[in-house]
């Protein structure tokens, strides 16, 4: 729902997220943003965090209860950041849900 160096999601990425967190049925959610490995650590940490809080806000938006909302960079990747598909796999928000 991110291309590079964007926390900006896309308008079917907010719609999707909206019937996402109106649907779930979570008493609660921790949200966890994560980025793929092109530029420094601490320029990426910023950038997780924020991707983190636009997922959040869409989420209190419909009224979601955000319990954790958290960045982690590039530190916790889901593939190696070695071609534009893993790094692509790598640029998301995670939404964990309590039930």
């Amino acid at each position: 729902m991110f291309h590079t160096d964007s926390a900006r999601l896309t308008g079917s990425g907010r719609q999707y997220l909206q019937q996402f967190f109106t649907q779930a049925g979570a008493y609660a959610y921790a949200i966890y943003g994560h980025t793929d490995s092109r530029a420094s650590d601490e320029y990426n940490m910023r950038l997780s965090e924020r991707r983190a809080a636009a997922v959040a806000n869409v989420a209190r938006s419909v009224g979601a209860r955000i319990a954790r909302e958290i960045g982690y960079g590039e530190r916790r990747p889901v593939a190696p950041n070695d071609s534009a598909a893993n790094m692509q796999r790598n640029r998301r928000v995670e939404i964990v849900c309590y039930r």
